[in-house]
C-alpha cells in the first residue's frame, strides 16, 4: 500500500505528465504534425513493406543523387510498435518545449537540419566501417533535443541527481542515456545516438543559427500571408510566432525544462539560465543541482 508521502509523489508526477501532453498555452502544433505524421507513416508502412525500405538511411545514401532524400526521410519510418512509441513518447515533452521558446517555423527548420547533420556523418562512417547497416527512426532527434536541454541546464546547474541519490554532471545526461538505451536494446544505433548527441550540443552552442534563421526577416513574412490561418487554429493548439521568440532565442535566460525540475527542499529560486559567468558563479554553489524526474526516465 501506498503511503501519503508516495501518493503525494505520484499525484504530482501525474500532473507534471499532463502538463506536458496538454501543455497551459495549447497544444505546440509543429510537435503534433511531426508526432502525427511519424505514426501516420508507421501505419502506412503496415500496409505497404516498401516504406521503410525506400525512406531507412543506408550509408551510401550521400554518395548517389536518387538516393539523397534518404537523409532526411529516415526519422520518419520505425521497424516495430514498440520503436514507434518509445520514440513518439520520447519526442514530444522536449520538441513541445523547444517550439515554445524557439517558435513554431524555426522548429521545423531545426528539425531538418539535425536530421541531416546526423545523416551525412552517418553515412562517411557507415561507407567505411559498417556499409550494410541501414537505420530508420526519430530517436537520433531525441538525442538532439536532450543533448540541447542538458547544455542549457548545465548553465546554471552543473550536476543533478539520478533518481534522487547519485550527482553526476549535467551534461553526461545525453550518454548516461545513450548507453542505457543500447543496454536496453542492443539493436539500436549506438552511432547514430552519439551523432545525435554532438548535434544537439552544436544547437545548443549556436552552430545551426546561420542555416535555421531565414535572411530578410522570410520567417515573418511567410508568416503574416499565413495569419489568417494561424489565427483561426483552435484554441487548442499553439502557433508560436517568430515575432515573439526571435529576441530572445538561444538567450537561455528563461528558457523552462522539460527534462529537469529544481529541488524545492533545497532552494526556492526560480530556474533561471543566463551565459553570463557571474551569473553562473552565482548558481553554480552547493545547491547547484537538480533532480531528474519521472518524465525525462520515460525517456530511454
Amino acid at each position: 500500500m501506498l503511503g501519503l508521502q508516495d501518493e503525494g509523489l505520484l499525484r504530482r508526477y501525474a500532473a507534471k505528465g499532463q502538463g506536458y501532453v496538454f501543455p497551459t498555452n495549447g497544444i505546440p502544433i509543429e510537435t503534433l504534425i511531426v508526432c502525427v505524421c511519424i505514426i501516420v507513416v508507421y501505419i502506412a508502412s503496415l500496409f505497404n513493406g516498401n516504406i521503410r525500405s525506400d525512406m531507412a538511411l543506408k550509408p551510401d545514401s550521400l554518395f548517389h543523387i536518387s538516393e539523397l532524400p534518404r537523409l532526411s526521410s529516415y526519422v520518419w519510418v520505425h521497424s516495430g510498435f514498440f520503436h514507434l512509441f518509445f520514440n513518439v513518447l520520447s519526442l514530444w515533452a522536449p520538441l513541445a518545449e523547444f517550439e515554445r521558446t524557439n517558435g513554431t517555423f524555426h522548429t521545423a527548420l531545426v528539425l531538418s537540419i539535425l536530421a541531416t547533420a546526423v545523416a551525412i556523418p552517418y553515412c562517411l562512417l557507415g561507407s567505411l566501417f559498417f556499409p550494410n547497416t541501414v537505420v530508420l527512426g526519430a530517436s537520433g532527434w531525441v538525442f538532439s533535443l536532450i543533448s540541447y536541454f542538458s547544455y542549457v541546464n548545465s548553465l546554471s546547474h552543473r550536476t543533478v541527481k539520478l533518481f534522487n541519490s547519485w550527482e553526476v554532471p549535467t551534461l553526461s545526461i545525453p550518454f548516461i542515456f545513450m548507453l542505457t538505451v543500447f543496454l536496453m536494446v542492443p539493436n539500436s544505433s549506438l552511432i547514430g545516438h552519439f551523432l545525435g548527441i554532438v548535434t544537439g550540443f552544436l544547437l545548443a552552442k549556436g552552430w545551426f543559427i546561420n542555416l535555421t534563421v531565414l535572411p530578410f526577416g522570410l520567417m515573418e513574412k511567410i508568416e503574416a500571408r499565413l495569419s489568417g490561418l494561424i489565427d483561426h487554429l483552435p484554441g487548442i493548439f499553439n502557433y508560436v510566432r517568430e515575432s515573439s521568440v526571435k529576441s530572445s532565442r538561444y538567450q537561455y535566460s528563461s528558457t523552462a525544462l522539460p527534462l529537469y525540475t529544481q529541488d524545492e527542499n533545497l532552494s526556492s529560486r526560480p530556474l533561471r539560465l543566463s551565459t553570463d559567468e557571474s551569473s553562473h558563479e552565482d548558481n553554480a554553489g552547493p545547491v547547484s543541482y537538480t533532480h531528474l524526474t519521472l518524465p525525462t526516465i520515460l525517456l530511454v
